[in-house]
């Protein structure tokens, strides 16, 4: 009988300790983690053809959207992230205030043209790039920029995952190309938005 007894006390210890773990969190499932490589990359290319339809992608664990706008000359020119409709209405409401929305400083175009904007989507929050644009309009020369490399962040049921960003954009009167790499490992990154940079310059 104290055999028994005791096994049943040891039953009961074990199923307590079990229940204590569980709700402490040790047995809890995991929040999936970001599918974020050592280095990504993605290659838009972009003219006016593609309109004002919307796009999506992922990358680095974020929704990425593009979307395009035409201007005219005389017009302020803005950001279209206003009008991509799969975004919350905060976001969409932010790039609708003037301030935020007016691309460089909000100039107002001296010819027609063509705006892109791209918006890096973390829908449970983040820091780092939020958004870039290119002009494609009459030019003399082919353009080629880079903002270097930034650190970033996306945020996952609570949990930030910190990565790095970056782009390279070529801009030319027909078309504009962009590169957006972005990776968990800084120097991959930096080496790889490099080299498509060395490679523009070379071919311009």
């Amino acid at each position: 009988m104290d055999s028994m007894r005791t096994a049943v006390l040891l039953i009961a210890v074990v199923a307590v300790v079990f229940v204590a773990i569980y709700t402490s969190g040790y047995l809890q499932p995991q929040a999936p983690k970001p599918s974020i490589g050592e280095l990504e990359e993605l290659r838009l290319f972009i003219t006016p053809e593609n309109g004002t339809k919307t796009s999506k992608w992922e990358l680095c664990g974020m929704k990425i959207y593009g979307k395009g706008a035409y201007y005219k000359k005389g017009d302020i020119i803005t950001s279209p992230i206003k009008d991509i409709e799969e975004l919350p209405e905060k976001i969409r409401k932010d790039y609708s205030d003037p301030v935020r929305a007016y691309v460089a400083g909000g100039i107002r175009a001296d010819k027609d043209g063509y705006i892109y904007s791209i918006y890096f989507h973390r829908p449970e929050g983040g820091a780092g790039l939020a958004s870039t644009s290119v002009l494609i309009e009459e030019r003399n020369v082919t353009a080629i920029g880079s903002g270097g490399v930034e650190s970033a962040t996306l945020r996952v049921r609570g949990v930030e995952y910190s990565f790095w960003l970056g782009t390279v954009e070529k801009i030319t009167s027909k078309n504009a190309t962009v590169y957006i790499v972005c990776g968990i490992d800084k120097e991959k990154v930096e080496k790889r938005l490099g080299e498509i940079r060395n490679e523009l310059e070379s071919k311009k």
